[in-house]
């Protein structure tokens, strides 16, 4: 029988492009840390526009937020949105209308932020989790998002050139139980 402990499977037979999360804090909050931070923020288009679908975050950044999009005139997000309050960098990404689970659009929404971000110096990112959409699942998304596939064909130059800065800590923004 084979027995190995929990580290030496993940060092083992996990890709080497998620070694990063062995270094990274991951934690569940029900208000946002008062750290500077990146946030990962849901957006969705009603009748009357777009709305942030971010009760978590106080009426004063989600009505911040909301005026930095209207002087854009924005009526949707075709991609991500980078935008700043109180020297906080927020993702602003729009929630699909297609018809899938809410896992699934979670996974995909985590992958779309994780690569508007890619370029930024993180070390702080909060995934903040919308009315139907799991702070997990963005999680899950947001993970895999940081994945490249040119790592398995470039390890060697990768390790020359110095390996991407991940987050430090990754916070996991929902309402409590």
């Amino acid at each position: 029988m084979l027995q190995m402990n929990e580290n030496k499977i993940t060092s083992q037979w996990t890709p080497e492009v998620f070694s990063w999360l062995k270094k990274t804090k991951i934690s569940v909050l029900s208000s946002p840390p008062s750290e500077r931070s990146h946030y990962l923020v849901l957006v969705e288009k009603s009748s009357k526009g777009l709305r942030l679908d971010a009760d978590l975050l106080s009426s004063e950044c989600q009505k911040d937020l909301l005026l930095q999009i209207k002087e854009r005139e924005l009526e949707t997000l075709k991609e991500p949105l980078i935008l700043t309050y109180k020297k906080n960098l927020y993702c602003l990404i729009e929630k699909s209308p297609l018809k899938t689970s809410s896992s699934q659009k979670g996974r995909e929404l985590g992958a779309l932020a994780a690569k508007k971000l890619s370029s930024y110096p993180i070390k702080n990112i909060i995934l903040s989790s919308g009315q139907d959409i799991s702070s997990l699942s963005l999680f899950l998304g947001y993970a895999s998002g940081l994945y490249e596939l040119k790592t398995f064909k470039e390890k060697k130059k990768q390790k020359e050139q110095g390996t991407k800065k991940f987050a430090e800590n990754i916070f996991l923004l929902t309402k409590e139980n």
